[in-house]
């Protein structure tokens, strides 16, 4: 059972005040970056996954001066944990659909007294994370919100856009794909985030970092990792194996999502450092240019005083062919008066009247910085299926390598069997369970999860362009345990 995925869809889990764990990124005083004064935030799709775990670490870590979170939906509809009553309150919310011009206005505005500054962040954790939608969705949905907001980015001259894509843009290779690898992707949303990618790297003028993400996964976390989960508990519940598709080496590579909210702060500071550094040169060398300017006007005044003499030689001497025509009546004419050196200008009216060139934005960084998002430890079908196995106590089968060939023949129908297999009992489960709402989690599986492309992310460029440390290694049975039982606090799991 192959799953690949951006990021769920469910709620947050605490994040920690950075104060109490050790890293070398994201830190508040690294966030004092205007005077003394902490940047502010826009998260679009901040009630997504991703955006409210951001919202949340850096609510817990006080690293802004101003957070704006912007959804299509309402926080009361988007399956919040009690944790998040503060980071994402209804004060800091704006409900608005990003991807139509005519909101931005109302998006990009900062409450009063900021009205007339910009945003020093913005973060587009939204789009379309359903598989197997249409062109038409993921246009609409994903690439039209990307450009949009790209565009209103560059020109309001926001300090830094993050986009969140997927690593799922590499042409799948079980090995390890790196950010100048090639990309193929062969799902319908990567490949609407690749165009997305490419097309935001033209926009002139637009300071983009972008984030390609493994399998998100956490408390509360949606598909993938909750696909499986819910299987395994109908077969634990049934009695049955758990059949998994294609070989056990297949990668599935995860990233924890406090992880990626800790990285997008990480890669928001980084790229404001970058710019600062080179405005800081560009400084440096206009600042040299006035002083050139200043000595070579100073070497040039002291080469004019000393090349004007008395003033004659140039008129003294008259041809003597010419004397003959003049009249003797003539008075002669009078010797002019040696000119006088004009006195050459204090060094202090050079300095004064030579004005430095303002010192220009500097321009984006290009290409636009590209990093891959994934825990460090990699993550495998066998990795994943005995995990499974041994939590739900459970037995797991693979098909084997004269099946798999069928199966990519006729996936459809696969598809369709095991979800006629695994809904019903699942439904059963919730009604015994007494479960009216259960959230975003179900063993319901899209033809696309079922993929046997291999999600291999090499991440080692971010960690050593940041100096950032993954706090969570892999997916492992306590991180296991840890989201069931946060389904189980949110009242969703059977």
């Amino acid at each position: 059972m192959a799953a690949h995925a951006q990021s769920g869809v469910g709620d947050s889990s605490t994040l920690q005040p950075e104060a109490e764990k050790a890293t070398t990124t994201s830190t508040a005083s690294a966030s004092e970056h205007k005077n003394g004064v902490k940047p502010s935030v826009l998260i679009i799709g901040g009630l997504g996954y991703c955006g409210r775990f951001l919202a949340l670490y850096v609510h817990n870590n006080n690293l802004a001066s101003e957070v704006r979170i912007v959804d299509k939906q309402l926080p009361e509809l988007a399956w919040l944990a009690p944790e998040f009553s503060e980071a994402c309150s209804r004060s800091k919310f704006i409900q608005a659909d990003a991807s139509r011009k005519e909101n931005l206005e109302r998006i990009f505005t900062r409450p009063a007294p900021n009205q007339h500054k910009e945003y020093d962040y913005v973060i587009n954790c939204g789009g379309e994370t359903r598989y197997s939608q249409p062109d038409d969705i993921y246009r609409l949905r994903s690439h039209a919100l990307s450009i949009t907001l790209g565009t209103e980015c560059a020109r309001r001259h926001i300090p830094v856009y993050i986009e969140l894509s997927t690593g799922q843009v590499y042409a799948p290779s079980r090995i390890p794909r790196k950010e100048t690898d090639k990309c193929k992707p062969v799902l319908r949303l990567a490949k609407w985030k690749l165009k997305a990618e490419e097309d935001l790297a033209v926009i002139k003028g637009l300071n983009l970092v972008v984030l390609r993400l493994a399998n998100v996964y956490g408390k509360y976390c949606g598909t993938p990792l909750a696909n499986a989960c819910c299987a395994a508990r109908v077969y634990q519940e049934e009695g049955k194996d758990m059949r998994w598709l294609w070989d056990k080496e297949l990668r599935v590579d995860t990233v924890h999502v406090e992880d990626v909210a800790r990285a997008i702060w990480a890669a928001a500071e980084w790229y404001t450092t970058e710019m600062g550094t080179h405005a800081s040169l560009r400084k440096e060398e206009n600042q040299a240019g006035v002083a050139d300017s200043v000595a070579k006007e100073d070497a040039r005044g002291t080469q004019i005083a000393d090349n004007d003499g008395d003033g004659t030689e140039a008129g003294s001497a008259v041809a003597t062919d010419d004397i003959s025509t003049i009249s003797a009546a003539t008075p002669p004419v009078p010797a002019p008066t040696p000119a006088q050196p004009a006195p050459s200008p204090p060094t202090e009216t050079i300095a004064a009247t030579i004005q430095p060139t303002p010192t220009p934005t500097p321009p984006p960084l290009r290409p636009p910085p590209v990093f891959n998002i994934t825990s460090p430890q990699p993550t495998t079908q066998l990795h994943l299926s005995s995990l499974l196995s041994s939590y739900f106590s459970i037995q797991s089968t693979f098909t084997s390598s004269l099946l798999s060939p069928f199966a990519r023949l006729s996936l459809s129908t696969i598809v369709n069997s095991a979800n006629d297999e695994l809904m019903d009992p699942w439904a059963e489960l919730l009604e015994k369970a007494t479960i009216t709402r259960s959230g975003p989690i179900s063993p319901f599986m899209e033809k696309e999860l079922l993929s046997d492309k291999d999600l291999s992310l090499d991440g080692t460029e971010f960690g050593r362009r940041m100096g950032f440390v993954y706090q969570r290694k892999g997916v492992d049975r306590e991180e296991l345990r840890e989201v069931v039982e946060s389904w189980k606090a949110m009242g969703w799991w059977p």
